[in-house]
């Protein structure tokens, strides 16, 4: 197996990191996210799973890796100094797609995300319909899509919200969009954010420590509200500033840049890796 021929296995997954832990290799996992629930009978296997994970890591994980500091500093309650920090990392989306200026692209917001209820998509629709003008652009599909779409009409927005499903690349979508929004109750460190600052495009974002972290004050806006009358004031405020836009957009590619390419991640998980071959081996 590959596995056999491995100095370190690395693995994301709870099903994974049990293959991990049967391997005999020293191994990594990496975690991502926070369980996100849904229907009593997935809580149970949910819980079933969380628990043969958390044996696994605590007993034998050279390392456990979380992709924020928000979501390390939960983890180290639970496996200590085992703990690591590694930032997401991309390729750069503007090798492929060349953004517009800021104010130069339509006065349009998008979505990138499942639709499904933990991310809370319905807060997005309501902001919107209190802007006037603002176009919606939602990228991603899932069972929520019949409610959404029904919400949608019933706010008497629906030319004004657009769904377009899943999109394996939707690169040329965030180009053009003045902001992504980030309605969600909990995420990690979204590939999303960091394809949307890559471009240019700036977040407004639920009060989320991970997306937050990516932000750093500069890349973005954090709402510390749910409420959807606030949400639409802080959108129609971003959506019409030009100059507050461009400054903005300029410092979102600045922060992706100096923080989330693919080649920093991938360094930094070399020297992870080097370390556990070089412990296990003595």
């Amino acid at each position: 197996s590959l596995a056999a021929q491995a100095d370190v296995v690395h693995a994301h997954r709870y099903k994974e990191n049990l293959l991990a832990a049967a391997s005999g290799k020293p191994w990594i996992a990496t975690q991502h996210g926070m369980p996100e629930g849904g229907t009593w009978s997935a809580r149970v296997r949910l819980a079933r799973g969380e628990l043969l994970d958390y044996v696994a890591k605590r007993v034998s994980a050279a390392r456990v890796v979380a992709v924020s500091h928000a979501m390390a500093e939960r983890l180290v309650r639970r496996f200590g100094e085992k703990v690591s920090c590694v930032w997401n990392g991309i390729g750069d989306p503007q090798r492929q797609v060349t953004p517009e200026a800021w104010d130069e692209r339509p006065l349009r917001c998008g979505v990138l995300a499942r639709l499904v209820p933990v991310k809370a998509i319905e807060l997005a629709i309501d902001a919107v319909a209190g802007c006037p003008g603002v176009e919606l652009e939602i990228v991603g599909d899932g069972p929520e899509r019949a409610a959404l779409e029904r919400r949608a009409r019933v706010a008497g927005i629906e030319s004004r919200v657009r769904f377009r499903g899943f999109l394996p690349n939707p690169h040329a979508e965030l180009a053009r969009w003045r902001c992504l929004l980030v309605t969600s109750r909990h995420e990690g460190h979204p590939i999303g954010v960091l394809e949307a600052i890559a471009l240019g495009t700036p977040v407004l974002t639920a009060a989320l420590p991970g997306v937050e972290e990516i932000l750093a004050g500069r890349a973005g806006w954090s709402v510390p509200t749910r409420r959807a009358a606030r949400w639409s004031e802080i959108l129609g405020a971003v959506m019409s500033d030009a100059d507050q836009g461009l400054a903005v957009s300029r410092a979102a590619r600045e922060r992706f840049l100096e923080a989330f390419s693919a080649d920093r991640c991938a360094a930094e998980m070399t020297s992870l890796y080097r370390a556990v071959a070089s412990e296990a081996h003595g």
